[in-house]
């Protein structure tokens, strides 16, 4: 009897130790079954990494940077030496500390005041879009970086932000496209072509594409970008 009783001892511990164990294994998704249109044959883990090394994703413009890409008028937002007025110059800055503190609705308000007096300022625009996009109004941060492109599209970054908008709207071909457009007029931009690679690869299925837009990143940067090198190993084994 005590035999009996000394065995099924054994047998509860050793279930316990192997249920144990078995609830310490980690599940990892078969890349194979991803399916091209969603995740381009990538896992779940990676395609997040992926989705982080997207370049550009809220920066928010400062006004010295914002200087540069204006489309200046006559009107009561500069002074007679073509300068942002300092009271217009202080709402901004303003707005960018809000948006910096993460205080999302009083940088809105902010911006909103700003693009309402001098709606030229694309730089306002473009903060204002990338705002809305972390409140998740993707419609808004559309139609904001929409009219930051109207105001100065000669700003590669409002390419670059909206596209990603529209990207997590869906809209994979709008995407595309403004990328594309991008790049033919700053063909040597390194990010733009990073990312349109993450686009062709990971939405799109273009594994051709991505892998050439992944080894023109590296062209122009300085090749030491151990990612970008690892999707690009990991492209051309799987083609």
């Amino acid at each position: 009897m005590r035999f009996f009783r000394a065995a099924s001892l054994a047998i509860i511990l050793v279930s316990l130790m192997a249920c144990s164990a078995f609830s310490g294994v980690r599940f990892v998704p078969d890349a194979d079954k991803e399916t091209p249109k969603s995740k381009g044959n990538v896992a779940s883990e990676e395609f997040n990494d992926r989705l982080a090394d997207v370049v550009g994703q809220d920066q928010p413009t400062t006004l010295s940077s914002m200087s540069a890409w204006l489309t200046q008028s006559n009107n009561s937002s500069y002074d007679s030496r073509g300068r942002v007025k300092a009271s217009k110059k202080e709402q901004f800055e303003n707005a960018l500390k809000a948006m910096h503190d993460g205080q999302n609705g009083d940088a809105e308000r902010l911006f909103l005041l700003v693009v309402d007096d001098a709606p030229e300022l694309s730089g306002a625009w473009l903060n204002l879009g990338q705002v809305y996009r972390r409140l998740g109004r993707l419609e808004d941060a559309n139609r904001a970086l929409r009219r930051a492109l109207d105001a100065n599209e000669n700003n590669v970054e409002i390419y670059n932000q909206l596209a990603i908008v529209v990207r997590e709207q869906g809209l994979f071909v709008d995407a595309e496209a403004l990328y594309l457009t991008a790049l033919k007029r700053w063909p040597e931009h390194a990010d733009m072509h990073r990312n349109l690679g993450i686009l062709y690869e990971l939405y799109s299925g273009k594994l051709d594409k991505a892998l050439v837009h992944y080894e023109r990143y590296l062209q122009l940067g300085d090749g030491t970008d151990t990612a970008v090198k690892h999707w690009v190993m990991d492209l051309k084994r799987r083609q």
